[in-house]
């Protein structure tokens, strides 16, 4: 059994402790604490992009048996749905973790990552295996990364 963990922190909005939240993750977490591999994303790093890029390797990497670990340590978010009133429903808003580049956000390029692509990911990871932790250290987490059933309207 391999023990792999995806610890992201990203220091956004006034945040400064993102780095040591995740230093200390990998102090707990890491070879010389529980053992596991340690995947990171921190600073410029902590992209939207650069998130969903290790969260995927991490999916890639994990076998049947394996634990795996995902923590996030900063913002989050509520987007509103714009569609919400229309035929297709859903909430009236989407939560999000805040990515290190989401200042550059545009009308046609959202640089947050919702709590349904979130959700999506741990049904890959979950598909993979059972052992699987989700630990997310920001606001609007409730219903972040969850079963994709419960997303469904």
């Amino acid at each position: 059994m391999a023990k792999r963990a995806l610890l992201i922190g990203s220091a956004t909005g006034g945040l400064n402790g993102c780095g040591t939240d995740v230093g200390r993750m990998t102090e707990v977490l890491g070879p010389r604490g529980q053992g596991f591999e340690i995947f990171a994303r921190t600073g410029k790093e902590a992209t939207r992009e650069g998130i969903l890029d290790a969260y995927r390797t991490l999916i890639g990497a994990t076998g049947r048996d394996d634990a795996a670990f995902v923590y996030y340590s900063g913002h989050g978010a509520r987007v509103v749905n714009a569609g919400a009133g229309s035929s297709g429903g859903g909430p009236a808003y989407y939560q999000s973790i805040v990515p290190y580049d989401f200042d550059d956000t545009t009308a046609s390029d959202f640089r947050g990552i919702t709590s349904i692509e979130l959700s999506a990911l741990l049904s890959q990871l979950t598909g993979k295996t059972e052992n699987v932790t989700v630990m997310l250290d920001c606001c609007h987490s409730t219903a972040m990364s969850r079963s994709v059933r419960a997303c469904q309207p």
